[in-house]
């Protein structure tokens, strides 16, 4: 029963990651086309109006991209602490795991 659970779990997370990915993303590509008033403004810098701050947006950007690769990193540890296999297979398997985290951080 815990395992079910602990699968139902990660599922649940799943999908609460890959939305808010997907509301991130698309709010990312709102703010980047409207980021200017008027829209113009975006390509020609010397029309009248206002942008956003680019750089806090891709801050913003940043701190949520490594918010999620944590998060995809660690949503299938649970899962493999349960396992019922040899110890030594679930540590060679979370090296692999944390070994791309590695590669994700580079």
């Amino acid at each position: 029963m815990a395992d079910t659970l602990t699968i139902r779990i990660s599922r649940i997370l799943n999908w609460i990651l890959a939305a808010v990915v997907v509301t991130f993303y698309t709010a990312t590509f709102l703010a980047s086309i409207f980021q200017c008033t008027p829209i113009q403004k975006a390509w020609i810098s010397k029309a009248e109006g206002i942008c956003i701050d680019q750089t806090q947006l891709r801050y913003a950007g940043h701190a949520v991209n490594l918010i999620t690769s944590v998060w995809v990193i660690a949503l299938p540890l649970s899962v493999l602490f349960r396992l019922s296999t040899r110890a030594r297979e679930v540590t060679q398997i979370i090296f692999v795991v944390l070994l791309g985290g590695f590669i994700q951080g580079v």
